[in-house]
């Protein structure tokens, strides 16, 4: 072990020590105190923050949380002069609400709740729902795991509460903060767009087909609905071109996606829109004309037998 370890082990045992007797605890879970540990493609999670005052009388908290935004979707709780509020209050502490808020750096979302108690009631004991949020698991990840977890990082996103014995101190929860570890399985593609052509030319309608599916390291293999007017083809890089022949309108097609390690499948229905080629008409036909250049002035002089034309100045 070097000596930056030997420091860090140091540091987090007197993080430790320093934690007063009885520290409050913070967790993550699913509604109704559900465990969570799986999840497919698709769902929903309503999750749960939870806290256990354990021998502390809290007044106020303040809890970060982490997620991926390439692999989860907040679902709003509220919305507040066209901001998203990450959350829904729990009954734990009943009071004022300070902060409720969604912040993104990178491809890491951070969901920010404070609360403080209020003339209903001044402090709050024993366990109970602080707040909950729901998240769409919209992508499966390499590894097909994934975390959301409560946040413990400086000062700016530092998880903590306030206890009536020591107004305005900032006490950390006691470790482990929560979260919650998911296996995600399942395969879903996302909707392709619709489809605009003109009938009798080639064109490239989806440049990777790849793009529309949500995991990552994925195997897939194409297929489309035959519709012999559209002379469609998926090429081995997932290009798809379409050529209509002797058709001019509306009609769908259905892109299948098969996943080839597990065997899942999924499908999107477009509509394809066909165009006719543009046509110009209502030319007038060109009227011809003969050209004529215009007449010069001369001038004639005794002296000589020839005539010197003038130009206009």
């Amino acid at each position: 072990m070097t000596r930056r370890h030997y420091i860090a082990v140091a540091c987090a045992l007197c993080a430790l020590l320093a934690l007063p007797a009885g520290a409050a605890q913070v967790s993550l879970r699913g509604q109704d105190g559900a465990a969570v540990s799986t999840a497919v493609l698709g769902d929903t999670l309503a999750l749960e923050v939870v806290v256990d005052a354990g021998q502390e009388e809290l007044s106020g908290l303040s809890v970060f949380l982490s997620y991926d935004r390439r692999i989860f979707r907040l679902v709003p709780a509220s919305e507040t002069g066209g901001i998203a509020e990450p959350f829904a209050p729990g009954a734990y502490l009943d009071g004022i609400i300070l902060t409720n808020r969604v912040e993104e750096i990178g491809d890491e979302v951070f969901l920010a709740y404070a609360e403080a108690s209020g003339v209903q009631r001044l402090t709050a004991t024993g366990s109970g729902v602080v707040a909950t949020f729901r998240l769409e698991v919209v992508r499966r990840p390499a590894g097909d795991m994934a975390t959301i977890a409560i946040e413990e990082r400086g000062h700016d996103r530092f998880s903590h509460y306030v206890a009536a014995e020591a107004p305005g101190e900032e006490r950390a929860f006691a470790p482990p903060l929560g979260s919650v570890d998911l296996q995600i399985t399942g395969f879903k593609i996302q909707p392709l767009p619709d489809i605009e052509v003109v009938a009798g030319e080639l064109d490239t309608v989806y440049a990777d087909l790849g793009e529309f599916v949500d995991q990552e390291g994925a195997t897939v293999m194409w297929s489309v609905s035959f519709v012999s007017e559209l002379s469609t083809i998926i090429d081995a890089r997932n290009q798809v071109t379409m050529m209509p022949l002797d058709f001019v309108g509306d009609t769908t097609v259905t892109f299948t996606a098969l996943e080839l390690s597990e065997g899942n499948e999924d499908a999107h229905t477009v509509t394809v829109r066909v165009l006719s080629r543009p046509v110009l008409g209502g030319l007038r036909r060109p009227c011809p004309f003969r050209r004529t250049a215009p007449a010069l002035p001369s001038v004639w002089t005794a002296s000589s037998p020839t005539w010197t034309p003038t130009l206009p100045s």
